[in-house]
């Protein structure tokens, strides 16, 4: 059973602007310019901070708990 991606555990209603749609929604802080907080990221080394300090998919998926395989 395929996992959930980014903009449909966080409600985003802006995948189809993203970058990271529709096959990065499982690694999406690895993606630049994705749509995050209501607006676009920057480059990776900018956005992956907020990622891993704030970013509850983030946390999810790289503690195991959102599954995405």
């Amino acid at each position: 059973m395929p996992g959930t991606p980014c903009w449909q555990h966080l409600k985003c209603g802006r995948e189809r602007e993203c970058p990271a749609y529709p096959d990065r929604g499982f690694d999406c802080w690895n993606v630049e310019a994705t749509m995050c907080r209501g607006e676009r990221q920057g480059k990776y080394g900018d956005k992956v901070r907020y990622c891993r300090d704030i970013c509850e998919y983030y946390d999810g998926v790289i503690s195991g708990r959102i599954k995405v395989t």
